[in-house]
């Protein structure tokens, strides 16, 4: 009895709705191979899925077999999914006698997550069995999967346990959820993320430096997002784009009448940001004014309003970032070294893109 095993994914039901040409990955390879049972595991709700089943009917002559998964946490859910996977894979191996020589896992169907954990079993559990993958452009295929490259990932997977016990080991905090947004593969942002870890449960000011598009707002965000003032407004500011003339009332609000298009009170960009984080992107374009009224913004926890002169007490946490090296600046005359050693109690480097 030739066996398929597989997940349906979002191409089949597509394909079976109508919304797409041919018959999807799973209804491809049922079709190529002639399977006599297929078993289908599935993690979409039953309103979102009910209509797959009657139309594949409609393709095959093979007894179909509908497992539901949808208890996933997520499409990612690595534990949920090899959990469940595994559990099909040992009902028809213990169960029903199916040996590898019968048995074929279909890759295509499904997320990424789904198809490693299909490789990942197959070495494991059913070396024999036979590996298919299906696109419009190739058809169906078997697919062979090098045990050495498998191996390698294996030993990254399992590797994981013991990364995170040597941070633990090394007093680092475990990975927060909050920095999942930066995708990273390298040694040197693996650093750059513990040290932002770090930094996060700190109310402490920090300079971000990198060149453009190395994510330095997403680390800002992330860096608020994991700190204790996660339930207060992240404010980015784009220091760079505010007119000179504009500056002080932008970053600190002003009162009705203080200047000719002042029809009411507004609040500035710090006020907005109160109980929570201020992102000053390039602040090195802040003019030196300016600089000088950040700083006692700093150090004092209070802004004043253009045309006013009753301080408001403000509690914001700054982060600030430039693609220049703000010592550098400081060097050069055009920014104020105290106003450095404020916002730079932590400071992160991120490397370029090349590195």
């Amino acid at each position: 009895m030739r066996v398929l095993l597989s997940w349906v994914g979002q191409a089949d039901l597509d394909a079976a709705a109508g919304k797409r040409e041919g018959l999807g990955p799973l209804a491809a390879g049922i079709k190529e191979y002639d399977f006599d049972h297929v078993v289908i595991l599935c993690n979409y709700t039953v309103k979102n899925s009910k209509h797959y089943m009657p139309w594949l009917k409609q393709h095959t002559d093979a007894t179909i077999e509908w497992k539901k998964a949808s208890d996933l946490k997520s499409p990612v859910d690595y534990r949920g999914i090899y959990i469940k996977a595994v559990s099909a894979l040992n009902e028809l191996k213990n169960e029903r006698g199916v040996d590898g020589d019968d048995l074929t896992l279909h890759l295509t169907p499904g997320t990424p997550a789904m198809q490693a954990c299909w490789i990942l079993l197959a070495k494991a559990h059913a070396p024999k069995a036979t590996l298919i993958q299906s696109s419009q452009e190739e058809g169906v295929r078997v697919v062979d999967i090098p045990f050495d490259i498998t191996a390698e990932f294996v030993d990254e997977f399992f590797k994981e346990p013991d990364d995170r016990l040597t941070r633990l080991a090394q007093g680092l905090s475990p990975e927060a959820p909050e920095f999942a947004k930066i995708i990273h593969k390298s040694r040197v942002m693996k650093r750059k993320i513990s040290e932002a870890r770090r930094l996060a449960k700190r109310s402490v000011a920090i300079l971000i430096e990198g060149e453009t598009g190395t994510g330095k707002e997403l680390f800002a965000e992330a860096i608020h997002h994991a700190s204790l003032r996660n339930k207060g407004p992240f404010v980015p500011v784009n220091c760079g784009a505010i007119p000179d003339e504009l500056c002080e009332s932008e970053l600190f609000g002003y009162v009705k009448g203080s200047h000719s298009t002042a029809h009411k009170d507004k609040k500035g960009y710090f006020e907005a940001a109160n109980k929570g984080t201020i992102f000053l992107d390039e602040i090195g374009e802040m003019p030196k004014a300016q600089q000088v009224q950040l700083l006692r913004v700093i150090q004092e926890g209070q802004v004043t309003r253009v045309g006013d002169t009753k301080p408001r007490d403000v509690d914001v946490r700054v982060i600030a970032a430039s693609n220049r090296t703000i010592a550098t600046e400081v060097t050069d005359g055009r920014f104020r070294e105290d106003l450095l050693y404020r916002i730079a109690v932590g400071l992160i480097r991120l490397p370029a893109l090349q590195e």
